[in-house]
């Protein structure tokens, strides 16, 4: 095209632009006043040469006067769409009252729309003659006929790279309009990923519990705009008027705050307004802390003028604790308030925790709930799914397979369309990237997920959400603490920590709903479920649609053998056959490498492959593993068993079940290889029981000659099924209760038993009753100090669990909550060790159940122990019967 051609085009530019200004003021929406903004700057900076021309309010929300302005040269800009004489004044006037004339030397007026035919108004002549730059009417209020006019005497490569910006402008406008109308479709095909996360139940929607903590964190970050009020109410708890009650007593002058919090009605409603409102408090915070922080617990600095004068300093020491303790809280509440702010500001959230503790979950539900009520745009990102694509353009290329998206060739660009969206609608736009663990090749993913991020960062509303499981993360990703963007990142470190046991017991029940399950739990196996996550949905899978009745305990040998025996069965028939031979597969390779985690199942046969291929992607049974790789190993899987304690049992499986069978010279020699290793202990305890459910008397007799088997028995006695105990586990155990034997395993069996309240099982709670009862002092106050893991004396200032056993004794008492006898005796027994005053109280309400006529063979019991003490004691409640009835 020629010159000529160029400037028609351009007009029409021109034109399209403030029809489309024009015709959304006219409906009241003047969010396209905001984005004309940066449109115009490369338009500017071509027809004024202002190559570093910058849009002042992204430096500076609200910048006053200017919208546009160039440090080089001196030029500023005001864009507005209101062209009246009265808006050219008030900019003069900020422009005057800001002194940016110190900044510029020049100011332009462009109006948007069209000016008017002259501008002669005295009070802009006034305000005019006020300026100390220079500004014509003539020549500073232009529109785009001014604009065309001075580009039209221009050099054709002018014309030409003006016509070549306001096209890619215009391209720019129109992917943006289209993909705003299509955002709905994007949103809902890219979130697509999560009903996939449902159907494998990696993501079971109707068993999630929010952590609490973390769900308040996810608000903070995930939607600024309407969360941060939070912070509002935060600062309000600041209460000065404690701290002036002592201040002048001690001729320090009172306190006031500079910061005065805002209502809801009075709070920023824009992205950009709430992130320059935030960095404002942190600035009033910080001046506040200084302010506090000498005179509370932990000074860091001095402030002279909290020195105290002479005759003030008796009421100082006298007030001392009182002031430090009132500052430190104030201290305390902005250092929160801090926390919030930054919890907000942060523009990468990194979750981490061990395999099996819901990270999946929690994004899938955080994005489909959280996000999709409060219409915060987000995509879904399934790391596994990023194998599919080739380094480096994994991310691009996930993202770019959505057909709502316009065709984009960089990351940047998508970026860039991204953050548009959120300036328009004043929310975040979130990617969430679940386990990024899962991408095979970790090593360049590494370094394209640290681009990647390191783009995010540059656009002010985009933000990032990532999973990964800790020891991946450790070992793999490290480095992304120490990356720029490193002050960006939030990291959770453990959900579960998260979460309270109200939000444990709503998970299990949850579960148990979920997978149709009929259980009655005992409190030991419901406790035995919510402190393992992994093992609640390895029972939950286990069981799922039975009818399992009364549960009184769980234990994890016969667990893990069902389970694996159940997923054995879950397998193709030409699969089956080869499951068991492949876990004894990967335990001999431990066996023989000597190394029992980060295995290679490289050479494995087809069918064993696929095998763990299975096992891996359901990460419960085998996971991936982070590994060096090599030109011999770069296509193999590197696994390990994804609970330690699971590896445990399948190595002592394959040696009851293969290698003693086989030979049993060999299973000697590998388990007292084991010996040295960590690992021993646990390998051990399965070997034991397994031994005790097949009746194996040669391994038996193995195990009970080791070095140490009292502490082997004591850790696996309490995992071995009632209905594989004997009268031999009854004759040990009590031997093991002799307080002159190592203290673990005296403490072990003794909490075991009592733990064990059913008489109807061979071990349990009237084994110890019993024990204790025949035990002289002092062996009988020895034996309770080894089963609380105390002393005889104990300081005032550290915690004394005899007194906090039975204080928790006396509150459910208080509830007139029934006693079955042995916990009764226990509770009498153990009174002994009880202070005065808790004695007397012990004293008096055991007297009030007796008196009650309730369990009777109790207290005859105890009062025939053979210490002097307890009987002692037991004798003295009817002292007092008669006075508490």
């Amino acid at each position: 095209m020629n010159s000529q051609e160029y400037l028609n085009q351009i007009k029409s530019y021109f034109a399209h632009l403030i029809v489309e200004i024009k015709c959304n003021n006219a409906c009241d929406h003047f969010d396209i006043n905001k984005i004309a903004e940066n449109f115009f700057i490369p338009i500017l900076s071509i027809v004024y040469d202002c190559s570093a021309l910058k849009n002042q309010n992204v430096i500076k929300a609200n910048f006053p006067s200017v919208d546009l302005g160039c440090n080089v040269t001196g030029y500023s800009f005001q864009v507005t769409s209101d062209g009246s004489s009265s808006k050219v004044v008030y900019t003069l006037e900020k422009f005057r009252e800001y002194k940016l004339d110190s900044v510029y030397n020049k100011l332009f007026v462009l109006i948007i729309t069209e000016k008017q035919r002259s501008y002669t108004s005295e009070a802009l002549k006034a305000e005019i003659a006020r300026q100390t730059i220079t500004f014509s009417p003539d020549v500073n209020i232009i529109d785009y006929t001014d604009l065309i006019a001075k580009i039209a005497s221009a050099p054709i490569d002018k014309i030409t790279q003006l016509y070549e910006s306001l096209a890619a402008e215009f391209d720019r406008r129109t992917d943006y309009n289209q993909f705003k109308s299509d955002l709905n479709g994007f949103l809902q095909f890219s979130n697509s990923k999560i009903e996939i996360e449902k159907r494998t139940k990696k993501y079971i929607p109707s068993i999630f519990v929010e952590p609490t903590k973390s769900k308040e964190t996810t608000r903070l970050f995930g939607h600024p705009v309407f969360f941060s009020r939070k912070i509002e109410d935060k600062l309000r708890k600041a209460d000065y008027s404690y701290l002036n009650r002592y201040l002048p007593k001690v001729g320090i002058n009172p306190l006031q705050s500079s910061i005065t919090t805002l209502c809801d009605a009075d709070y920023p409603r824009s992205l950009r307004e709430v992130f320059s409102h935030l960095s404002d408090r942190k600035r009033l915070i910080d001046q506040e802390l200084k302010r506090v922080n000498p005179l509370g617990y932990s000074p860091k600095v001095t402030n002279p003028e909290y020195d105290v004068a002479p005759e003030k300093k008796a009421m100082q020491s006298l007030l001392k604790l009182a002031i430090e303790g009132t500052a430190s809280g104030l201290e305390r509440i902005y250092n929160e308030a801090l926390a919030l702010i930054n919890t907000t500001e942060c523009k990468i959230m990194l979750i981490t925790s061990a395999a099996g503790q819901g990270k999946t979950n929690f994004l899938c539900d955080l994005v489909e709930n959280q996000f999709g009520k409060f219409e915060i745009p987000s995509v879904f990102i399934p790391a596994r799914e990023l194998n599919k694509y080739a380094h480096p353009s994994r991310l691009l290329s996930f993202i770019s397979q959505n057909r709502f998206l316009p065709k984009r060739d960089d990351i940047h660009t998508i970026l860039d369309l991204f953050n548009q969206i959120s300036k328009g609608i004043q929310k975040p736009f979130v990617i969430a990237i679940d386990g990024i663990n899962e991408v095979k090749d970790l090593e360049s993913f590494l370094s394209e997920l640290s681009d990647f991020l390191n783009a995010v960062c540059q656009y002010e509303f985009i933000k990032v959400i990532i999973t990964c499981r800790t020891e991946f993360f450790e070992s793999k990703f490290a480095s992304l603490l120490h990356q720029p963007f490193a002050d960006a990142i939030l990291r959770i470190n453990d959900l579960k920590a998260d979460m309270s046991d109200e939000s444990l017991e709503r998970m299990l029940l949850s579960y148990l709903t979920h997978f149709n399950i009929q259980a009655h739990l005992s409190d030991r196996a419901a406790d035995f479920l919510k402190s393992d996550l992994l093992m609640m949905r390895i029972f939950c899978d286990l069981n799922e649609g039975q009818d399992k009745g009364v549960i009184s305990d769980i234990y994890k040998v016969t667990l893990y053998e069902n389970y694996l025996l159940r997923k054995g069965d879950s397998l193709p028939p030409e699969l089956k056959q080869e499951f068991l031979s492949c876990l004894y597969k990967i335990v001999e390779h431990m066996l023989s490498a000597d190394r029992y985690h980060s295995i290679n199942v490289g050479g494995y046969t087809h069918p064993q492959q696929q095998i763990v291929d299975r096992l891996v992607s359901e990460d419960i049974i085998l996971r991936r593993e982070p590994a060096e790789k090599t030109l011999q190993t770069m296509l193999d899987e590197t696994i390990s068993f994804t609970y330690d304690e699971l590896r445990d049992f399948v190595i002592g499986l394959y040696l009851v079940d293969r290698l003693a069978k086989s030979g049993f010279s060999r299973f000697l020699e590998v388990l007292d290889r084991l010996r040295p290793l960590p690992i021993y202990e646990g390998v051990f305890k399965y070997v034991y029981l397994l031994a005790r459910q097949t009746g194996d008397s040669n391994i038996l007799r193995h195990c009970e000659a080791a070095e140490d088997f009292d502490v082997h028995y004591s850790i696996a006695i309490g995992t071995l099924p009632h209905e594989y105990q004997n009268d031999d586990d009854r004759r040990r155990v009590l031997e093991y209760l002799n307080v002159n034997r190592k203290r673990e395993v005296v403490q072990r069996i003794g909490v075991f038993l009592f733990n064990r309240g059913t008489n109807e099982r061979t071990l349990n709670r009237r084994l110890l009753i019993d024990h204790i009862n025949s035990l002289a002092d002092p062996d009988v106050s020895e034996l309770f100090y080894i089963l609380f893991r105390t002393r005889a004396y104990v300081p005032s200032y550290e915690a004394n669990p005899i007194e906090e056993f039975l204080a928790a004794w006396l509150d459910a008492a208080a509830t007139d909550k029934g006693f079955d006898d042995d916990h009764l005796a226990f509770v009498i027994q153990l009174s002994i060790l009880a202070k005065v005053g808790q004695q007397f109280e012990l004293r008096s309400t055991l007297a009030q159940i007796k008196g009650r006529g309730r369990n009777p063979a109790c207290f005859s019991f105890v009062e025939n122990a053979r210490s002097a003490r307890i009987a002692g004691f037991a004798r003295s409640i009817n002292a007092f019967v008669g006075v508490t009835q």
